[in-house]
């Protein structure tokens, strides 16, 4: 057995003077602990081992105990399946969901799951919050739902339904509106198919062409008539004939309208000279009522002092009126007048465009015909054409129309509502930490429990021994 040697530094505290110096260093020789083998923990663990027998049964039988008295804990489940409806208009699009798997997940963990619990928990306060978990299912448009409870447990069951119903509710709206669009079109295409494949139909086409193509030959046969080229050609004579009459007419009413503008100057120059004569008039007076007030001493002057002022307001009101004549009603007349010429030389002007414009269309009456005739034999040749690929076109409408019957179809019937696939579910075994796993884990805590306090009482027993050794 080795015995090594240990040096202590001890730090005596207190007076200085008591001890020869602050710090001294004590050489003190110890054993040193045995090397730690296989063989003396075996001997701890056999020396306490009725101990060791001890923990591990209470341990043991604790684990028993919880393991059989413990509930038994079912998983609960129901799966939601998102409805789909036709991506495109042609079938090889194939199907999309109504909505995002994911925006659907979102929408009962974030606020449905939280919703319902809520209500639950408002309605029953004071009792535990059931745990409702979703999730997607990988590469599927199916949603999971799952909640443990005991067994014959009927409250996640109905919290799970009701999560179920509201995503229903939530996408049967919006697959109702798509059903009823698709019932719509195929009605409508039902209908516009009928309605092509029917013989009064094609008929109805059929007439307004016969008639416009016979409209077309007797326009052709008029333009060829001599008796109508002459009713023509007159037709435009006697309109040349009245615009040149209404030409003369409008000349007529310009000479009017010069003489009354020069009216209109003349009655101006009597107007200012009324105003300057009456303007003069009225200072007179008033010089002369200024005299006249300073000479009043009796009653006869005081009257011709009144007379002049009544005289002097009906020049002064008489003056207003001829200078608002002269700046106002004048003025409207003249800009009345102006309006008025320009008018009727616009109007000379337009005359005299139409009866030029007359006289080309009578030059070029002719030429215009010959087009005509042309423009004719091409219409006629035309609507033929029309004629025959009605029914050309009547075989491709059908097709057509079927083919959006077909399409319409498949949307309607790849049109799938969101529902729950089943309805909830229990495991059949119960979930969870299995009671024989209960037990096994009972027991390895239990032995190694055992071995720690072996271990604890063994190093306590020897802080005793080192202690009775350094007091003796």
């Amino acid at each position: 057995m080795a015995v090594n040697v240990e040096y202590q530094k001890i730090h005596v505290l207190g007076d200085s003077e008591a001890v020869d110096a602050s710090k001294q260093i004590v050489m003190l020789e110890s054993p040193s602990e045995d090397e730690i083998s296989l063989i003396d923990l075996y001997l701890v663990l056999v020396k306490h081992k009725k101990i060791m027998a001890i923990v591990i049964a209470v341990v043991l039988m604790l684990g028993a105990f919880y393991a059989l008295s413990k509930t038994k804990v079912y998983n609960y489940s129901v799966s939601i399946q998102i409805g789909k409806m036709l991506a495109g208009k042609a079938q090889s699009e194939g199907l999309q969901s109504i909505e995002s798997p994911d925006a659907v997940l979102s929408k009962i963990t974030e606020s449905y799951i939280p919703y319902i619990l809520n209500q639950y928990v408002s309605q029953h306060p004071g009792e535990g919050v059931p745990a409702i978990k979703a999730k997607l299912l990988k590469n599927s448009d199916i949603i999971l739902l799952e909640s443990k409870a005991p067994e014959n447990a009927t409250l996640q069951s109905l919290l799970m339904q009701s999560v179920v119903d509201r995503v229903l509710a939530d996408h049967k709206p919006l697959t109702d509106v798509m059903k009823s669009r698709y019932d719509t079109e195929l009605s409508n295409a039902q209908i516009s198919l009928a309605q092509i494949q029917s013989p009064v139909n094609i008929q109805a086409k059929l007439t307004p062409l016969e008639i416009a193509l016979q409209r077309s030959v007797t326009q052709k046969k008029m333009l060829v008539n001599d008796q109508v080229n002459r009713v023509r050609r007159q037709k435009y004579m006697t309109e040349m004939q009245s615009r040149e009459n209404r030409l003369l007419s409008l000349a007529d009413e310009s000479g009017y309208l010069t003489i009354q503008m020069k009216r209109l100057d003349q009655v101006d120059k009597m107007l200012e000279q009324q105003i300057s004569v009456l303007s003069q008039s009225i200072e007179r007076a008033l010089a002369n009522r200024k005299v006249s007030i300073k000479k009043i001493d009796d009653p006869s002057t005081a009257m011709t002092a009144l007379l002049l002022d009544n005289q002097l307001q009906a020049d002064r009101s008489r003056l207003n009126g001829l200078q608002e004549r002269l700046t106002v009603k004048q003025k409207n007349l003249r800009e009345k007048l102006a309006n008025n010429i320009k008018k009727n030389t616009r109007a000379v002007e337009y005359e005299k465009t139409l009866i030029k414009d007359l006289k080309n269309n009578l030059l070029k009456m002719n030429i215009d015909d010959e087009n005509k005739l042309a423009d004719l034999g091409a219409v006629i040749a035309e609507k033929q054409l029309i004629i025959k690929k009605l029914k050309l076109d009547r075989q491709v409408q059908t097709a057509r129309q079927e083919q959006a019957i077909k399409n319409i179809s498949f949307k309607l019937a790849g049109l799938n509502e969101t529902r729950a696939l089943t309805e909830t579910v229990k495991s059949m075994l119960p979930v969870g930490v299995s009671s024989k796993l209960i037990v096994v884990l009972s027991l390895f805590a239990g032995l190694f429990l055992a071995v720690f306090i072996a271990f604890a009482l063994e190093f306590m027993e020897k802080v005793k021994q080192r202690t009775s050794q350094s007091e003796v």
